[in-house]
């Protein structure tokens, strides 16, 4: 998925497509590198799990890269971070109400990406 579609989610959540939501296009970008940074932990715990390497740092996006696909897992990209975005969507409209429901499904959706983690076991008989 690229900025561009998880723009397109969050858009939907407000019964909006991406044209409808011009006056948000040059935030878009910013808000998405914060909640890059914020789920780049959840991210990296994901990579661990899977034996894959750990991104050192959160993906940077700008207008002119929105279209380039996100390199994190897909539940992260598909499910938490349109929650994210359309939770800025909601705080920018002064509807705190849906800012803080969006809030809480995104933190909810960046700890159901980790449903658990293993860990090695040592057999103590």
């Amino acid at each position: 998925m690229t900025g561009n579609e998880v723009f397109d989610a969050a858009a939907a959540y407000l019964a909006q497509t991406r044209q409808d939501s011009e006056e948000w296009k040059p935030f878009v970008p910013h808000w998405l590198n914060l909640l890059l940074e914020e789920s780049l932990p959840y991210e990296n715990a994901w990579r661990t799990m899977q034996g894959l390497e750990l991104l050192e740092k959160a993906p940077c996006l700008t207008q002119d890269t929105m279209d380039e696909p996100l390199e994190y897992h897909e539940a992260l990209v598909r499910i938490a971070l349109p929650y994210g975005l359309a939770s800025d969507f909601w705080r920018d409209d002064d509807n705190d109400y849906r800012a803080n429901d969006f809030r809480a499904r995104y933190v909810s959706a960046l700890e159901d990406c980790l449903r658990g983690e293993p860990q090695p076991i040592e057999d103590v008989y």
